[in-house]
């Protein structure tokens, strides 16, 4: 029996995180889907959260208020608990310097926010390509 599959999903935008989680919810079957509405959230938790990292993945919205998403994803690189952790990074505009900067600390891939019901889907189909990837 492999791993449980669980996304941690991190946007400010209410209406962004539920859309994400519905599509990922609809892709890959019996994913347990964690919700923060803010990185600095998710930052001040993540000691917990990653003591048993399992099959875990980050689906990290770029423009937040207090800590942005490149802020974070530099803690997370930091972190003995969670460097390893793949990271799926998501904004609504495509910044070359930011992209090329998150691939330097390793992302998994640098996506444009969706706004189609094809754009969520695409999302989720990227994530289900990295947990094959990295936990199968």
């Amino acid at each position: 029996m492999g791993l449980a599959k669980r996304i941690y999903v991190i946007d400010d935008d209410e209406d962004d995180r539920m859309l994400l989680s519905q599509a990922i919810g609809e892709v890959i079957q019996g994913i347990d889907i964690r919700e923060f509405e803010y990185a600095y959230n998710f930052y001040l938790e993540m000691p917990d959260i990653f003591s048993d990292n399992g099959s875990s993945m980050i689906l990290l919205d770029m423009n937040m208020p207090k800590m942005s998403g490149l802020e974070l994803l530099r803690e997370i690189r930091r972190s003995p608990e969670a460097r390893n952790i793949p990271v799926i990074l998501i904004s609504t505009s495509i910044n070359q310097r930011m992209v090329s900067e998150c691939q330097d600390l390793g992302i998994e891939a640098y996506l444009k926010k969706p706004d189609t019901t094809a754009g969520f889907t695409l999302v989720a189909d990227t994530i289900q390509n990295c947990f094959e990837k990295h936990f199968q």
